[in-house]
């Protein structure tokens, strides 16, 4: 590739988004990022790192306001965007530093302004992302539906709430894959031929 590309990664609970973003680190041998982003969120802006783990991916609107401030921040605002802000300015620290995969975290809209970020959304059927949760979180079918549908409702409130766009849409992505049928690598390597063939472009 002649670009050094940012990959992030939108993914549907229990679609396996993780697993992809691992699996295109590893083929590509750059940095990957998902709960690691919090803990550097609380290294830079001086936020309690359980703080930032219970307000993570959740709408403004929904968390737990509170006169509470950080160094980040002079003014007073909602704990939800706080997090918010501290967790965009660690990203677009992490994307100057070189390529790498980050994993949620409205990450796309956030780098929007940049010409080498490659942005998929990964999704698969519901009874492939409800397996999935029951063999990976040893849960009931029941209580992973009940789980996949609280955090879809969830990641679709957040997203559209901070970036004015639709969570799951094509227009606000590069890539969309499904991955009912096909492996995490398999897919890492969908998303690497696409950013090949746009390097060239």
């Amino acid at each position: 590739m002649d670009k050094k590309f940012i990959f992030t990664i939108g993914r549907q609970f229990g679609s396996g988004g993780i697993a992809v973003g691992k699996a295109l680190s590893t083929k590509l041998g750059v940095p990957f990022y998902d709960s690691e982003i919090l803990t550097r969120v609380a290294q830079e802006s001086g936020l309690c790192e359980e703080v930032l783990k219970s307000h993570d991916e959740k709408p403004a609107q929904s968390v737990f306001y509170s006169a509470w401030s950080s160094p980040f921040c002079g003014t007073e605002l909602p704990l939800g965007l706080k997090v918010f802000l501290a967790q965009f300015n660690v990203i677009k620290k992490i994307a100057a530093e070189g390529p790498c995969v980050i994993v949620g975290r409205c990450a796309d809209y956030v780098l929007k302004d940049l010409d080498n970020v490659v942005k998929t959304f990964i999704y698969a059927s519901p009874e492939t992302r409800i397996k999935n949760l029951v063999e990976k979180l040893n849960v009931t079918e029941k209580q992973a539906r009940s789980m996949m549908n609280k955090a879809d409702k969830t990641r679709t409130a957040y997203y559209n709430y901070f970036t004015e766009k639709e969570w799951g849409k094509p227009d606000s992505y590069d890539l969309m894959i499904d991955t009912t049928h096909i492996s995490p690598e398999a897919v890492a390597d969908i998303i690497i031929a696409y950013s090949k063939g746009r390097s060239t472009k």
